[in-house]
């Protein structure tokens, strides 16, 4: 009887101590993707700070800013008593050098494939107490790109759209083959015209971009104004994607450029139109 008293008196402490030892997680998240991780986790609550650029959820704009895309802010950060910091790889390591010096851990993720937003999935399930959502998400995204790719793989290359993804006009920068951007394309039944340069994204020359003669551009969030403004370009407005008004402006920019929860729905828009079944971000001539 003492046994099973011990034993209630065990399992009640524990119960009633380890929420604490979990609210005890201080989190800044310094990059989007990974804070839209942590909320489909179910654990937005231990998320203390962001990125500038960390907007989504809407709730996720309550918490202070402590970094910009690739920088700290070392007072506000340091401010927050984070027990991590969590950032995706960028072009240079001064973040990592940063926490390091302020002796805070850090997690650093990278954001080039499909398979690192599982990865990432996986590893933030690990570390925040969500193993068994993480891998409920995970199953059910393998699922879905099982599906994608078994509904799009039997398309010819000659039947697939040749694509090309405009990030930026001036110069035109856009997405190479070592981007997750052209797994997506790919999955949807598209051919990205970017695929031929080994590279994750880079600038490219108007002449380049003819040589092509993409059939759809993909412009997320441009305005009619912006559109016209590049498709009016002598070297531009003779382009397949322009002459048949194939230009896909209406898909959310964080589903195309930002690697997480929204990505199917970026592929699912992007199969939609390629098919030609959707109409949405047709620009009016």
């Amino acid at each position: 009887m003492r046994k099973i008293i011990f034993s209630l008196i065990v399992i009640l402490l524990l119960t009633a101590v380890s929420p604490l030892l979990f609210a005890a997680e201080r989190v800044v998240s310094l990059s989007p993707n990974l804070t839209e991780i942590i909320y489909n986790l179910g654990r937005g609550e231990v998320l203390v700070g962001r990125s500038s650029a960390c907007d989504y959820p809407p709730e996720v704009k309550k918490l202070p800013v402590a970094g910009d895309y690739g920088r700290v802010f070392a007072e506000p950060l340091l401010a927050l008593k984070p027990t991590l910091v969590v950032t995706e790889k960028t072009w240079n390591d001064s973040i990592a050098q940063n926490l390091r010096k302020f002796n805070i851990r850090h997690l650093v993720f990278s954001n080039d494939t499909l398979e690192d937003y599982l990865t990432a999935t996986a590893e933030l399930g690990k570390e925040l107490k969500a193993d068994a959502r993480a891998t409920e998400i995970i199953c059910q995204t393998r699922n879905e790109l099982k599906w994608l790719e078994a509904e799009t793989k039997g398309i010819p290359e000659e039947k697939r759209p040749r694509v090309l993804v405009v990030i930026g006009e001036t110069p035109v920068f856009t997405a190479g083959r070592k981007s997750f951007i052209n797994d997506m394309i790919e999955l949807a039944g598209g051919r990205n015209i970017a695929a031929s340069q080994n590279q994750r994204y880079f600038a490219c020359s108007l002449e380049w971009v003819i040589e092509q003669q993409p059939e759809i551009l993909i412009m997320p969030g441009a305005s009619p104004e912006k559109v016209r403004a590049f498709t009016s370009r002598a070297a531009i407005k003779d382009l397949p994607a322009v002459k048949n008004n194939r230009i896909l402006t209406d898909i959310d920019e964080a589903a195309l450029y930002r690697l997480g929860p929204r990505t199917l729905d970026g592929i699912r828009v992007l199969k939609q139109y390629f098919s030609g079944k959707s109409s949405a971000g047709r620009t009016q001539k």
